[in-house]
Parts: structure tokens; sequence; C-alpha cells
């Protein structure tokens, strides 16, 4: 009888050099791509734009233009703008507010005052009520003003398009409360848009009160808030 006689070590190699091909076909089945070898890689890079709106005013100081006498009257104008620059979708709003319920006061003593067009609100042409005094402004500078200050072009504020720098002037009854000027839908460009504020202070003749001498100061603040 011929006996065959298995050496251990060569039992060994014959029994890897069956396995390894398998495992290696295996690894080769489950990960396609080592094998391919992956030729594109995609990643996303990402940055996030905050919503902002900023306001600046052209001056801090409005000098209106002359002394108006106090027994004879007068009437003085002045003017000052500001840009607002928002990049809100929706637009934005500006309101003015003033410190004090009459706006325009004497700077010795408030008690002193140019008073409110409060018999009427709305004046298209500034005109006083006989033997009274009046403070008022208006609004223009393109679509973005509020529609509160155009005019039809017939002496109807309110309405219509026109925005001009001679009617539909305004203060109300209560001048801290705070009133739109400008309502936008639309963000703005980056220089922002610019808006024109005209005041305008009369005094009839003979005026009932009395207007004491002085300076008279009306503080004003706008503020922008996006939509």
């Amino acid at each position: 009888m011929h006996i065959v006689k298995h050496h251990p070590t060569l039992s060994a190699l014959v029994s890897a050099s069956l396995i390894l091909p398998l495992i290696f076909f295996v690894y080769l089945t489950l990960e396609p791509k080592v094998a391919v070898g992956q030729t594109e890689a995609e990643f996303t890079i990402t940055q996030q734009i905050g919503e902002t709106i900023s306001i600046v005013v052209a001056a801090t100081t409005t000098a209106m233009s002359g002394t108006i006498d106090g027994l004879t009257g007068g009437v003085s104008s002045g003017s000052n703008s500001f840009t607002v620059a928002t990049n809100a979708l929706n637009g934005y709003q500006v309101t003015i507010q003033f410190d004090d319920a009459v706006a325009m006061v004497n700077a010795s003593s408030s008690s002193f005052a140019i008073q409110n067009l409060t018999s009427r609100e709305f004046d298209f042409s500034t005109s006083t009520v006989s033997g009274s005094s009046g403070f008022a402004y208006t609004v223009t500078g393109g679509d973005h003003v509020d529609g509160f200050f155009a005019d039809d072009g017939d002496e109807l504020c309110g309405t219509g398009s026109n925005y001009s720098a001679e009617n539909c002037w305004f203060m109300g009854v209560n001048a801290t409360a705070p009133h739109p000027i400008v309502d936008s839908n639309d963000p703005t460009t980056g220089a922002g848009d610019e808006t024109n504020l005209y005041f305008r202070v009369l005094v009839d003749a003979n005026p009932n009160p009395a207007i004491p001498p002085g300076t008279y100061n009306a503080t004003a603040t706008l503020t922008a808030t996006v939509k």
C-alpha cells in the first residue's frame, strides 16, 4: 500500500492560494470604485448673506432761511435729505417723529411754540389761518416716497402721482407720533434711495397768541425698518 503524506506547510500554501483570490474578488465586487478609480468629487461651499438696512442724514442741522418778524409775520424755508440702503427683498419704510408734541418750541422755554397746522393737518400750500403760526414739512424723492405726500395736480393731497417741494405740507396734531414718509416694496441699489425733506415756518401778521422772540428748534428722528 502506498501512503501519501500531506506536508502541513504545503497544504497551508495551497489553501492560501485558493482563498486569497476569492477574498480579493469579493472585495472588488463590494467596492467597485476602488477597482475602477474615482474621477469626480463633489462638495458644497455655503455663505450666509445677512439682511441689513442703514439710514444716513445729509446734515445734522437744518437752518431755516432768515428771521421772521414776530409782529408783521413772514415765511421761512429749509431742507434736508437722507439716504436709505437695504437689501431687504420686501422693501422698507421710514417714519419721522419729533421730540415735542408741537414739534417746534422755543429753545429757552418749551411753553412757547410755533403751532402745528392742527386745524387741518394737511395744507396744500401752507397758508396759515389768519392770526396764527405754523410749522410743517413735505417729502419728495421718487416712487419710494409714501403716497400720502402725493397730489393730483388740483390741490388734492394723498392721491395722484405728483410730488412737489411746494405742496402737501403736513404736521400731525401730536408730532411725537411716528408718521410714515417712505414706503418702498423693493430693495435699494448699493448707493441707496435718496429722499428730500422740506420744512416751512409761517407766521401771520399780528399772531395770536404772540410769539416771543428767540430761537425755535424742532428735533426730528427718522427711523428706517425693513418690511
